[in-house]
């Protein structure tokens, strides 16, 4: 019942972090101590990628995702009468801080749609820049998709990579198939790159123009 992008994610979680870490306790004596002591060893050096920029550590957010694996499969293993409590109930974990939103400045955003023309992604990210959405439906967007008459643009899919594969699906939630007004110089930009555009995807991958830009580019 998962989406691809989120079951890749689960099993990140599952096969890098959970199972190396804890998988070798016999399931009826792991107990809290266990579990909190895997969150400290993450939370110190549990890293395995990006070590010289992200420093040795995970993220708060990827130790409460682990968690949060532990807890549902143990839960599970409570349903089935393979345990009689859930050992995660109640450890402590890294609480959720909610960060302050970074918000470019018109000087910031002028020199940043600059360095994207000299880079060639000026469409691109002037449509992220005046939507806000997501970057999956940005690169999932057909050219009909946008009404050049009325100026509204629907988005109704999602391109994502999963285990290195290109994947088109339908966007994130229910409530993301929505319709967005754009501006009418942001409709003048997308008009004049459809007259150079031969592909039906509005951003198609620089070497094969029948499918969507790689979201990983």
């Amino acid at each position: 019942s998962l989406r691809p992008s989120t079951q890749a994610a689960y099993e990140n979680a599952i096969y890098n972090h959970v199972i190396p870490e804890i998988g070798k306790i016999v399931l009826e004596r792991l107990n809290a101590n266990d579990l909190e002591q895997f969150y400290a060893r993450m939370k110190k050096g549990g890293r395995l990628q990006y070590k010289d920029t992200l420093g040795d550590g995970m993220s708060d957010r990827m130790v409460r995702a682990c968690h949060a694996h532990c807890r549902s499969a143990l839960e599970k293993a409570v349903q089935e009468n393979l345990i009689l409590v859930n050992p995660a109930n109640g450890c402590k974990i890294p609480p959720k801080v909610k960060r302050e939103m970074q918000v470019l400045t018109p000087d910031e955003i002028q020199r940043f749609l600059i360095q994207a023309r000299y880079d060639g992604l000026f469409e691109l990210l002037l449509v992220a820049l005046t939507t806000g959405m997501r970057r999956g439906e940005i690169l999932g967007l057909q050219w009909d998709d946008i009404n050049f008459r009325t100026g509204e643009l629907h988005i109704q899919r999602q391109a994502q990579c999963v285990d290195e594969k290109l994947v088109i699906s339908d966007p994130k939630t229910e409530t993301s198939k929505r319709t967005i007004i754009l501006p009418n110089s942001v409709l003048k930009v997308l008009s004049e790159l459809k007259e150079k555009t031969a592909s039906k995807w509005v951003f198609p991958s620089p070497v094969n123009e029948n499918m969507p830009r790689n979201p990983q580019t």
